[in-house]
């Protein structure tokens, strides 16, 4: 596809993210692709909410969604971190200057551990990730002021279309 002669609307962009000993490691990221966020459920899907009895009635047990079991918690917390692991992945997967030593495989979920694990092993804290990860979600345009300013653009457009 080529819209006026231009061959792709990615734009790469150099991110600095502030180490705690005061430096910072840069990166250069890319906006996540379109439909990223329906094959990240699929290859990383949430752990389904287990039920637990909260009484009886005529007809038997009344099940109930628990979604404060506690290993239903852990391991949704470690779903989202590796969900977030497929962002950091996707986005600098061109950065020339990364080389991740896990190689993709079919099971999306335990490159995504790999990954998870390198960087880990690399020294990166829970604020660097988090702050990259933002930082990704911006260049993305995923940001909650993004998405309202594209929301307006696209219903200001189908108000003048009628």
């Amino acid at each position: 596809m080529r819209i006026k002669g231009l061959e792709t609307l990615v734009r790469r962009t150099k991110l600095e993210i502030p180490r705690p000993d005061g430096g910072v490691v840069e990166v250069t990221v890319s906006p996540l692709p379109l439909g990223f966020r329906s094959d990240l459920v699929r290859d990383l899907p949430p752990p389904p909410v287990p039920m637990k009895v909260q009484g009886r009635n005529k007809d038997g047990p009344i099940m109930v969604e628990d979604t404060g079991n506690v290993e239903y918690r852990r391991e949704l917390a470690y779903v989202d971190a590796l969900q977030s692991t497929a962002m950091i992945y996707m986005a600098t997967k061109d950065d020339p200057d990364i080389e991740w030593d896990t190689k993709p495989t079919d099971d999306r979920r335990q490159f995504y551990e790999g990954i998870y694990q390198e960087l880990r092993a690399y020294g990166w804290t829970d604020a660097m990730f988090i702050t990259l990860v933002q930082r990704i979600g911006e260049v993305s345009s995923l940001d909650e002021d993004s998405i309202a300013r594209a929301k307006e653009a696209f219903l200001s457009e189908t108000q003048t279309e009628k």
